[in-house]
């Protein structure tokens, strides 16, 4: 019987997700959006993996996977804050704001790919005796 109670309480926060989502927006929804999904979580914790029940190591396991859960997306959160920080340089690359382009030697420099696999197939050509 608990486990049909909790099958249902489940489906009426998967219904109370999908109308805070029309209803609501911003910020508002993805608090409520968030909240609604611990609800669910801590529902399947506690009674489908019967993690009240359980035994003090098996707890600790999982309060461990939450808490690196959360480290995890710590990290992803302070790379996407910090993503436009770098000025853009052309072909997608990036470059820290206090590099001088110009203090590079032309030698160094590179080019793309493809300028450079015709580069390569031209030495090859010329090494081999073939003309261009």
């Amino acid at each position: 019987m608990r486990l049909y109670l909790t099958f249902v309480g489940l489906l009426f926060l998967l219904a109370l997700t999908i109308g805070a989502s029309f209803l609501l927006g911003g910020v508002v929804a993805l608090c409520v959006g968030l909240a609604i999904a611990t609800l669910k979580m801590l529902l399947i914790a506690t009674v489908f993996m019967e993690l009240l029940h359980s035994r003090t190591a098996t707890r600790i396991v999982a309060c461990g996977g939450v808490f690196w859960l959360f480290v995890f997306l710590m990290l992803l959160m302070s790379d996407y804050g910090t993503r436009g920080l770098r000025e853009p340089m052309p072909h997608g690359l990036y470059r820290a704001p206090s590099e001088d382009p110009s203090s590079r030697s032309s030698s160094r420099r590179t080019s793309s790919p493809s300028v450079r696999l015709l580069e390569v197939s031209r030495r090859i050509d010329t090494r081999d005796g073939g003309e261009q």
